[in-house]
């Protein structure tokens, strides 16, 4: 879908456009969430957004249209986690907002089983896991990759479930942690931790916890590995003492 359609879309308060069906137009949507241009990537998504919540008329989709747009965006979430900085996080990050408004829209029209809301979380804990590629703000042209703050937002609404329970909850927590351990060749620089930080807020929020497991929790994520960083000058100094502080 080329991009003067969608800026139509836009300008008429995504109205579907005269001789277009939304049956037509939903798979060229989904296809544009991973555009390496970010007008298509924020134009699309917003559409499907719109069309899932009836901003200015009704929802387009029924239920089992619903699920269908999950179950695309459930494989694009999968579709190359692991690799580093390549283009592929795009169609990732996107489609994890895309699947936040299809699982929050579960609140205000219920549709959704116990197997599909469990189904979603093992996905993002599984995601939160494996991405690799943590970049936030990419060029003027790319904009946002962004998928580690995505995911932070999508265990928040998750945690909102009346479908999980105590111990769900501490698996959510634990992924945050464990990935906020992780070796990274950067800091956040884009409030992703801020975003986590928000999602571990919500989660606590759902009074289900208990004192000792968030006590727990918070043992896990001041823990730190001790890795070695090379010799120890101490290392023989009752053999070599010289050597050990020899200056240049």
């Amino acid at each position: 879908m080329d991009i003067e359609l969608l800026k139509s879309i836009f300008e008429n308060k995504f109205a579907v456009p005269d001789n277009y069906e939304v049956a037509e137009l939903t798979p060229k949507l989904m296809d544009n969430l991973g555009a390496t241009r970010s007008d298509l990537r924020d134009y699309s998504y917003m559409t499907l957004s719109a069309w899932i919540w009836g901003w200015y008329d009704r929802t387009y989709y029924n239920h089992s249209e619903l699920l269908a747009l999950a179950e695309q965006a459930k494989v694009n979430i999968k579709t190359g986690l692991g690799e580093t900085e390549s283009d592929g996080v795009f169609l990732r990050s996107y489609s994890i907002l895309l699947l936040n408004d299809l699982t929050e829209f579960h609140r205000q029209d219920p549709y959704l089983e116990e197997a599909e809301i469990r189904d979603r979380m093992e996905l993002y804990l599984t995601y939160l896991e494996k991405e690799q590629d943590l970049r936030g703000y990419i060029s003027p042209e790319k904009a946002w990759s962004h998928g580690i703050a995505d995911v932070a937002d999508a265990l928040g609404i998750l945690s909102l479930s009346s479908y999980l329970k105590d111990l769900d909850l501490m698996r959510l927590l634990i992924v945050i942690a464990t990935k906020l351990q992780q070796p990274v060749p950067s800091v956040y620089l884009h409030s992703e931790e801020e975003r986590l930080a928000q999602a571990t807020v919500k989660i606590c929020q759902q009074n289900m916890l208990s004192i000792e497991q968030i006590s727990s929790w918070l043992d896990i994520l001041i823990e730190t590995e001790r890795r070695p960083s090379g010799i120890s000058i101490w290392e023989n100094f009752e053999k070599y003492p010289k050597n050990t502080y020899k200056s240049d």
